[in-house]
């Protein structure tokens, strides 16, 4: 919990007090995710996004999550209810559980108890796609590794691939596809 940033109940007890003036700015994880915190308990959906989308670029899922939480907010604030915006939280909230929050279904099941993901599961792939690859180019821009663990269950052998590619750049790999 405390490498994803998750603050704690005593600091989220202490949202309704918190000066976030000396916050702006903040380069540590967990007070930037605090900062934003403060600015959705005051229904500031705009702050509070922008806010948060920073912490999460410093490695708080917490902070992603909550983000796309207040994204969702500002979407319902602004256009009322709609099931793009829906797919959009949906595929935030997965993007979350890619990168190492598996008990983000609380969210899911809060904001988006019936959401059809039989039939939306195609748009909801679609974005996952996009976020996960704008948090990588993120990373990338940044210096820093990409946030999370490697979703891909053999990322080892993907690894050793690339390795072996660089080494001998005549290799070729047959790959193949289960069905």
């Amino acid at each position: 919990m405390q490498r994803h940033y998750f603050p704690g109940d005593a600091a989220l007890e202490s949202l309704a007090g918190l000066d976030t003036g000396p916050l702006r700015g903040t380069h540590d994880p967990m007070l930037a995710t605090l900062h934003g915190l403060k600015f959705m308990q005051e229904k500031d959906w705009g702050v509070a996004n922008a806010v948060l989308h920073r912490a999460a670029t410093m490695g708080s899922i917490y902070a992603y999550e909550e983000a796309a939480v207040a994204e969702y907010h500002l979407g319902l604030e602004r256009f009322g209810p709609s099931i793009d915006n829906d797919d959009i939280l949906r595929a935030r909230l997965e993007v979350a559980r890619t990168l190492g929050d598996y008990k983000v279904d609380y969210l899911i099941d809060k904001y988006l108890p019936d959401y059809p993901m039989q039939e939306r599961a195609y748009y909801v792939q679609l974005h996952q796609t996009v976020f996960l690859g704008k948090l990588g180019e993120d990373a990338q821009l940044r210096g820093l590794p990409s946030p999370g663990p490697d979703p891909r269950p053999n990322a080892q052998v993907w690894k050793d691939l690339g390795e072996r590619a660089r080494r001998d750049p005549a290799t070729t790999v047959d790959a193949y596809v289960l069905e």
